[in-house]
């Protein structure tokens, strides 16, 4: 193997002399040691790939150099060719023994010794990925979650122990048809096959694992990431299962007790609502300036009161059907433009300014209108709501890719902390700038986006940074 370091051990000037002759055409890189003391100091400041180690050597001779370079976690895969006289047998033993790899005898024969070193060369290579294997292997073992590897084509070459106790696997050594395996075995809350795995470079989705005689139910996260080399191909999918139980059933719980909570707001609302408009409207007398006032501020408050309990109710509705991905959206830059207008009326206080320019015209969507506001809502919500500029203002761009549509929303705000960007998206998650506890609402509004989003296939990920504002880029399937 061209370019390998190669130390030649040896104290007779002779010998080195012929042994560079022979190896430094070939390319390696040599190092020269004339005694075992030497040679154990060089290998311990420079990587080398294989020794050439003359027996007989003054001080440390070369089968104690051989047990010592065997006894060191550094050492003890290099490669050891001991050089001994024709025919010595018990110098031959006593290698072995030391634990050297192979023999050359004096006098050097050059094409039996350039074979001998670039078979040893070439052992050594596979040894050192066996090794490396096997500590991969031992560390993955040791994960609490499981881990799979596929290759390019989607076949299964590596499952660690905690895979295969989460997917009942009993034998390693047994292929899996996964897609196969998944829609027996498990409850699974979206259609899948290999497909699904090779077309998004980050993909998550839960699986339930139903109770049975001496096997508990869990709910599963499967997480997949597609890793890529130099040119960009696919090389490996790799995927995460991780048991979500608890967080699962705690989120449940929370969402149920939401939903009820939400139902029980809703009629006082609409009574609180109906008595003010009853006043401001003259019914029971003229109302002074100052008291009109006081009124225009409760309805306000009863506004966004009834706007956080009807995201409670979509969030629960979201969770429990399929999102409709039969209806379309026939223009997509006039549908935007109408939903700004709602906006702008709903802060009027606000000086908000859209810039709707860099929506390619034509656009169509394959998604439910109703969905498709839900997403443009929350995010232009949460621009709004997170910026504290004069002047606050939304950028929102729209081109095709593919066969999905790619969107961007940009705002000055005042940014994401980046240790709290991997959080955003999660139920009930909400940024506090001041940490006074006293944001309004209930953290589902991303949530509920990505939910939308993910549901129809799509992506979402959030470019942000303090003071400069935030850029939300998401895609959804094209009309």
């Amino acid at each position: 193997m061209n370019g390998a370091k190669i130390l030649l051990v040896d104290d007779e000037s002779e010998n080195l002399d012929r042994l560079t002759s022979f190896l430094s055409q070939e390319n390696y890189q040599l190092f020269i040691a004339k005694s075992g003391e030497q040679a154990l100091e060089i290998v311990s400041k420079q990587e080398i790939d294989l020794i050439l180690l003359d027996v007989l050597l003054p001080g440390i001779d070369g089968f104690q150099v051989t047990k010592e370079m065997r006894s060191q976690k550094e050492t003890r895969l290099i490669p050891i060719i001991l050089v001994t006289i024709l025919h010595d047998t018990q110098h031959r033993i006593k290698g072995i023994e030391a634990g050297c790899d192979d023999f050359i005898s004096k006098p050097f024969d050059k094409d039996e010794l350039l074979a001998r070193i670039n078979s040893l060369l070439k052992m050594s290579y596979y040894r050192s990925q066996l090794d490396e294997k096997q500590k991969f292997n031992s560390i993955v073992n040791q994960m609490s979650d499981g881990l799979l590897i596929f290759d390019s084509e989607f076949n299964l070459i590596s499952i660690n122990d905690k895979a295969k106790d989460y997917l009942l696997v009993e034998a390693a050594s047994n292929p899996i048809d996964l897609i196969k395996h998944l829609h027996q075995n498990f409850k699974v809350n979206r259609p899948i096959d290999a497909t699904v795995f090779m077309k998004k470079e980050h993909l998550a989705f839960d699986i339930e694992r139903i109770e049975k005689e001496g096997m508990k139910p869990l709910i599963l996260e499967l997480r997949s990431t597609l890793i890529r080399n130099s040119i960009g191909e696919i090389e490996n999918i790799i995927l995460l299962i991780i048991d979500v139980t608890i967080k699962r059933q705690e989120a449940f719980r929370k969402q149920m007790f939401l939903y009820a909570i939400s139902h029980k707001l809703t009629t006082p609302l609409v009574s609180i609502s109906g008595f003010i408009t009853m006043l401001k409207d003259g019914n029971r007398g003229n109302l002074s300036p100052e008291n009109k006032e006081i009124l225009d501020k409760c309805s306000q408050i009863v506004w966004d009161f009834k706007r956080m309990v009807q995201k409670l109710l979509t969030f629960r509705v979201l969770t429990i059907e399929n999102i409709n991905l039969y209806e379309e959206i026939h223009n997509v830059k006039e549908h935007i433009e109408k939903l700004i207008l709602k906006h702008l009326l709903a802060f009027e206080g606000l000086t908000i300014q859209f810039d709707t320019s860099q929506i390619e015209m034509g656009l169509q969507l394959k998604i439910s209108p109703s969905y498709f506001d839900l997403v443009l809502d929350n995010l232009i919500e949460n621009a709004i709501e997170y910026n504290y500029s004069q002047i606050i203002k939304i950028k929102i761009s729209a081109h095709h890719l593919g066969d999905k549509v790619k969107f961007s929303i940009s705002d000055n705000g005042i940014g994401i902390p980046a240790e709290e960007i991997e959080q955003i998206f999660e139920k009930f998650y909400q940024i506090d700038p001041w940490g006074t506890g006293q944001k309004p609402g209930f953290g589902l509004g991303l949530s509920t986006v990505k939910h939308i989003i993910d549901e129809c296939d799509g992506e979402i990920y959030v470019k942000s940074k303090i003071n400069e504002g935030s850029t939300f880029v998401f895609t959804l399937p094209a009309g």
